[in-house]
């Protein structure tokens, strides 16, 4: 029975863990060659903020109710309305002519990325540990490297790199099979396992009842603290993430094409720091990896906002930017479930999402505006400020673990 139960669990990781790298392949497509598009619909540069907005005022819709939808069709399902949203929004990135066109496709892919985060993280936390959370994530990151190398070759070597959406489609009806024989094969085996092993892989009648309401969260201090950390970390993080490509066009002086292998070369980047996390997640003390990772950070974004580099420094900056980064989403994440345990994971995963998401709304809108009214190097001292506000934030709460 340990035999099964082991093959289970391990088939059901990596089912989700593809899943999620095809989130990774769809949120950063319109990122990794933005300029190119902007170009190809007639619209300024600088709206990627907006887009970024839009994308996840959609996450943020969806995002408010994610768990309660887990809660009533489950992980398997969710995933596949998930994939569903992400096949609409490709349709509609490949016959938009305009940018209103193409903002409403980034709100329901918005809705795709919300519906799929929380619960594969959800999933995995509950099941597993730090370690798989960590690799889960990279997974995310390798997807992201496979979306953006996808776009790179389009632009490079295909007249009409629209085309290359329809590539990324078929993986999305290639998951949806995966999951929905996923969810038949399960109904039939749960009836002859253990009670704790269906427990571990699904969503049992106690995390069903979980109703959390903001109000009691407010009585929890060290829990909003937490939410505002999501809201700083995701907000810039994320936000970043969008904007690669474009820091090496105004600031690295670079083509178009070459952005797209920068934005490539990230991305792998972030894989690899993942994948490094993943082996040393258990081994380490969560909030000290947090607070240095956060540190290095700011003195990055710092450095990026003097502008005193070429090409080459700032694709090296880049670099090291997406390995430092890569841990700090998975780690917050594992640092949730340290504060709140199992039952209560999945529905303030939620929230945590919320709170992210209303950071990468926000972020995205001054994105936009700070680049129209001056330049992206002033949006880089603001993410500096709001980085060391984060640091700052965890030197407190590191120092109420030990009071």
């Amino acid at each position: 029975m340990d035999n099964i139960t082991k093959k289970i669990s391990k088939y059901f990781f990596y089912l989700i863990s593809v899943c999620y790298a095809t989130e990774g392949i769809v949120e950063v497509l319109v990122g990794s060659i933005w300029p190119t598009i902007a170009k190809s619909i007639g619209a300024d540069i600088s709206l990627i903020g907006i887009l970024i907005m839009v994308n996840y005022l959609g996450s943020f819709t969806m995002s408010i109710n994610t768990y309660k939808i887990r809660q009533k069709i489950g992980t398997n399902l969710t995933m596949v309305l998930s994939m569903c949203c992400f096949i609409i929004s490709l349709v509609i990135y490949k016959f938009a002519p305009d940018i209103v066109l193409f903002a409403i496709g980034m709100f329901i892919n918005g809705m795709g990325i919300s519906l799929i985060e929380v619960n594969a993280s959800s999933y995995v936390l509950k099941a597993y540990d730090a370690k798989e959370e960590a690799f889960l994530n990279a997974f995310w990151a390798l997807g992201s490297v496979i979306g953006s190398t996808i776009m790179a070759l389009a632009v490079r070597y295909c007249p009409q790199y629209q085309t290359s959406f329809f590539i990324i489609i078929m993986i999305m009806i290639i998951d949806i099979i995966l999951l929905l024989f996923a969810k038949a094969s399960w109904i039939k085996q749960k009836k002859s396992l253990p009670k704790e092993v269906v427990d571990k892989h699904s969503v049992t009648d106690e995390e069903k009842t979980v109703n959390i309401k903001m109000t009691d969260l407010v009585k929890e201090k060290n829990i909003l603290s937490i939410l505002l950390c999501f809201f700083l970390v995701e907000g810039v993080i994320i936000t970043t993430n969008s904007l690669i490509s474009t820091i090496s066009v105004k600031q690295g002086l670079l083509s178009e094409a070459m952005a797209a292998t920068t934005t490539i070369i990230y991305f792998m980047a972030i894989f690899f720091g993942r994948l490094f996390y993943s082996h040393i997640a258990n081994k380490i003390k969560i909030t000290r990896a947090l607070k240095t990772n956060i540190f290095i950070i700011a003195i990055l974004f710092v450095l990026f906002y003097t502008n005193l580099f070429n090409g080459i420094i700032i694709c090296i900056l880049i670099v090291i930017l997406g390995l430092v980064a890569a841990p700090l989403i998975p780690l917050l994440y594992s640092y949730l479930k340290e504060k709140v345990g199992v039952t209560h994971l999945s529905a303030l995963l939620g929230y945590g999402d919320v709170s992210g998401l209303c950071g990468i709304i926000i972020m995205s809108g001054l994105t936009t505006i700070i680049m129209k009214l001056f330049s992206i190097n002033d949006v880089e001292l603001l993410f500096a400020i709001l980085i060391f506000i984060l640091y700052a934030l965890f030197i407190k709460l590191d120092a109420k673990e030990y009071l």
